[in-house]
């Protein structure tokens, strides 16, 4: 899947499309498949440094604290939305600007 991430923090000019493998939704989650990404001051703090250097699984990190879209897949124990249900998500550990994500069903709200 592609998503926009930055491998060093800094400007806009650190950002970059990026291919990741699709996330699999573990217990209490849900993948997402993205339709809309929100962009708030919190990811060009997540960008410039604010929270940290790069740490994810390549060294790369992918801001987005909230999506829409709509349920691709649903993790053991998940109860109370479906498949192809429209839903909002928060994202408290970002990852929003992406194609497909996953989120706590803490977070989720249908749509």
């Amino acid at each position: 899947m592609r998503a926009v991430g930055f491998r060093v923090n800094g400007g806009v000019e650190v950002l970059e499309t990026l291919d990741l493998p699709d996330p699999w939704p573990t217990a209490g989650q849900v993948t997402v498949r993205a339709a809309f990404a929100g962009v708030n001051f919190a990811e060009i703090q997540h960008r410039r440094g604010e929270f940290g250097t790069p740490d994810r699984p390549g060294g790369v990190d992918v801001p987005g604290l909230e999506v829409a879209g709509t349920v691709a897949a649903l993790g053991a124990g998940v109860s109370g939305l479906e498949v192809g249900e429209p839903i909002a998500a928060y994202l408290p550990a970002f990852g929003g600007y992406a194609e497909v994500v996953t989120a706590d069903t803490r977070f989720v709200r249908s749509a």
